[in-house]
Formats: structure tokens, sequence, C-alpha cells
């Protein structure tokens, strides 16, 4: 959704609003943390 209001926001006023690409960086580092921390969920499921 971020990425909509971004781009819309782009299209119209040539900038992508105001901290929005730091609101964006957040919620990357937040997902990439939840997928390094997905062994330690289901650890009965490794492989090998």
């Amino acid at each position: 959704m971020l990425t909509r209001i971004m781009k819309s926001t782009f299209d119209r006023e040539g900038h992508y609003g105001k901290g929005n690409p730091e609101k964006e960086r957040e919620a990357l580092d937040a997902i990439s943390e939840s997928f390094r921390n997905l062994p330690d969920l289901f650890g009965e499921m490794k492989l090998g």
C-alpha cells in the first residue's frame, strides 16, 4: 500500500512524500528480519 501511495504522490507532485521512503525502508527491514527468524519458528521442519 505504501508503495502505491508513494507512486501516486510522485506522479502528481514529483516526490515520494515526506517520510515515506524512510517508512518503506523500515517496513522492508522488518520483513527481512522476520524472514531471518523463520528457521527458529519452524525448527522441526529443518532439512538434514
